[in-house]
């Protein structure tokens, strides 16, 4: 059988399944099979797989049908511009969150740190925020915390595989408590969905990714609240807290905010889709 037949083979499967873009997620799991890209296979349609690479297909398909998430099954996510290893022990990194990252980004290099910025990436998981900003910015020190010893463990290889692990420290702990010192900027994708609505999310995330990085409580603020009640204490004069929300907390979201910066200025951004995702608080004074 060739590659041609067995992409159109895989599509239909998937397709019957209910996976969405059935022909892209095909030549994903094909290409990973024979170890092509998706551009390569393409070129090479004519091409007859080896058996134990249509068996490792097999698997890949049993996999997906049964809506394990396609990152988890090739163990790759882009991020940013860039590849990341990723499993079961950390969130699958998400088109919204490259806006934090941008937004960072703009802070440090729009500010009067000339990039050499003490930097905390709060819930680091895969490590993609702080590896990012730590290759854009070359003089900059940060922490990257994570309660979860097994999603630092993923960080790690990441950063080993990107060659910048000098430049960033791996914390095990809850939070702010780990952090040594006060930084300029702190950055979080904390847990942001609220108790009501975890039923509603796909098997996809339900079912395959950690509930430890998905959950944030009754409105899914918890954690957020918590990080800027110790925030006080850990943000220098001048400096930015960058946090990702979800869908409809931008109010909730002002409201805790001004209850322990009451002077800050607050910025929201919107992602591609219309929504408040980003939010930047600038204390004035801290409380």
């Amino acid at each position: 059988m060739t590659s041609g037949e067995l992409l159109q083979k895989t599509a239909t499967r998937l397709k019957h399944h209910g996976i969405e873009d059935p022909q892209i997620e095909a030549r994903i799991l094909l290409g990973h099979a024979v170890e092509l890209s998706s551009e390569q296979l393409l070129a090479h349609l004519d091409m007859c797989p080896t058996h134990s690479q249509i068996e490792k297909l097999e698997q890949f398909i049993t996999r997906r049908i049964s809506h394990e998430p396609i990152a988890y099954i090739i163990q790759r996510k882009d991020f940013y511009g860039l590849s990341y290893y990723v499993d079961h022990r950390v969130l699958i990194p998400r088109p919204e969150t490259e806006l934090l990252v941008e937004k960072a980004l703009g802070f440090a290099q729009n500010g009067q740190h000339e990039h050499a910025l003490k930097i905390a990436d709060i819930g680091t998981g895969s490590g993609v925020i702080a590896i990012s900003l730590a290759i854009h910015l070359t003089k900059s020190t940060i922490f990257a915390i994570d309660i979860s010893a097994p999603a630092l463990e993923v960080a790690s290889i990441n950063s080993k595989k990107h060659n910048i692990g000098k430049q960033i420290t791996f914390l095990h702990g809850d939070l702010l408590n780990p952090l040594p010192v006060p930084v300029d900027m702190i950055v979080a994708n904390m847990p942001y969905i609220a108790e009501p609505a975890m039923n509603d999310l796909s098997p996809e995330i339900i079912h395959f990714e950690p509930i430890i990085a998905l959950a944030g409580g009754d409105d899914g603020l918890r954690h957020i609240e918590i990080l800027l009640q110790q925030a006080r204490y850990k943000i220098n004069p001048d400096g930015c807290i960058l946090l990702e929300i979800g869908l409809g907390q931008r109010s909730m979201m002002a409201n805790i905010t001004e209850r322990y910066f009451p002077n800050a200025t607050i910025t929201f951004f919107k992602d591609l889709g219309g929504v408040d995702r980003i939010v930047q608080i600038k204390p004035v004074k801290i409380i």
